[in-house]
């Protein structure tokens, strides 16, 4: 049985939805989860959403079996459905989530960098790979392959990078060490 279920909207009964984080808007609908734990009765989290607001708005049952990864508008939170108050934010500009069972891990994508999110937490966070954004995304072995972009270059703007998902290194891209950057 799935530990969690996103809703539609703020459940109209009692008991009332915990707001995440704490403090923000209660009554306003952000990502609305209820969580199904093995040693008490069902809850419901009221994710505030970040300033991504709808991009994404997912969650996921983390590979160590106990926590969920949950992410609304770009903010991203870990938590164990059994206590409410376990609920840690660990980004605050995730664009995309990529699932490598296989690793045991979720790579977190901002528009400029990646971390790697394991079953003790983020394992590791890289350099800057792209100036905005990255495009043709596949994980191939141990490493995350793709293009970022670069506005430094009109005539190829997409640059080839390669990201270690076991320490974070990359090599390529358009902030690759061995790629000249512009002095301002």
């Amino acid at each position: 049985m799935a530990r969690f279920k996103i809703l539609p909207r703020l459940p109209g009964i009692e008991p009332q939805a915990i707001a995440i984080p704490q403090g923000k808007a209660k009554y306003s609908d952000g990502l609305v989860v209820q969580f199904f734990p093995k040693t008490r009765s069902s809850w419901t989290a009221n994710f505030t959403p970040g300033l991504l607001v709808g991009r994404p708005d997912v969650a996921f049952e983390c590979h160590d079996g106990k926590s969920v990864l949950v992410i609304s508008g770009g903010d991203a939170w870990l938590i164990d459905p059994e206590n409410p108050h376990t609920a840690a934010q660990i980004d605050n500009w995730t664009t995309e989530v990529i699932d490598v069972p296989e690793h045991k891990m979720f790579i977190l994508g901002t528009p400029v960098s990646f971390a790697g999110l394991g079953a003790t937490g983020v394992l590791w966070k890289s350099q800057r790979i792209s100036w905005d954004g990255f495009r043709k995304l596949a994980v191939e072995g141990a490493f995350l392959t793709g293009e970022s972009y670069t506005p430094m270059d009109h005539d190829k703007p997409w640059v080839r990078f390669r990201l270690d998902i076991t320490n974070g290194q990359h090599e390529g891209g358009a902030y690759d060490k061995h790629t000249p950057r512009m002095r301002f």
